[in-house]
């Protein structure tokens, strides 16, 4: 696999992503969006932008799709995860 320079934010991301998942709780687009700036400003990545290109990529290098949850709002304990 190749390593880019998002590296340690993708890794972050997977394992919320499937801790998430093992939880049988939901992960929705803007959710994995606003947990990779999360863990990107905890490693100093002041430049990385969660972009829809690189949550594409994401989606293509782990074969999942992320969907919009509408007509919910999110518990305050799921972003504690």
């Amino acid at each position: 696999m190749r390593r880019t320079e998002n590296a340690g934010v993708n890794v972050l991301i997977w394992q919320y992503f499937c801790h998430a998942r093992s939880k049988g709780f939901s992960v929705s687009s803007p959710l994995v969006k606003e947990e990779a700036l999360y863990f990107a400003q905890q490693l100093g990545r002041s430049d990385f932008r969660a972009s829809a290109s690189w949550l594409e990529c994401f989606e293509k290098r782990h074969n999942i799709k992320l969907k919009v949850i509408s007509g919910t709002d999110l518990p305050a304990w799921m972003k504690e995860l």
